[in-house]
């Protein structure tokens, strides 16, 4: 939608193949425009590498058959099996 808004009326409709053209149509309509899309495009960029790992660590936990659940046995503090001073 916002490559539509960005090229809407001028003759770059369908010639764009990238977000630094889209990035670039946006600054013609006013250099604010480019310059948040790029915020946002960084942005986008952060959450979706934290979702890739966030994935891949389900996967590994799958593959291996781990457990990440925080039961009270293992919430339990164990025992010292060293003697006790006297």
């Amino acid at each position: 939608m916002v490559a539509v808004y960005a090229v809407r009326g001028t003759g770059l409709a369908g010639h764009f193949t990238d977000a630094l053209g889209v990035a670039d149509a946006l600054k013609a309509k006013g250099y604010g425009l480019g310059a948040l899309f790029a915020i946002v495009l960084l942005d986008a960029s952060i959450i979706g590498a934290a979702a890739v790992t966030l994935s891949t660590s389900y996967a590994f936990g799958d593959v291996f058959n781990l457990s990440t659940r925080c039961t009270a046995a293992s919430a339990t503090p164990r025992r010292s099996t060293a003697p006790t001073p006297p």
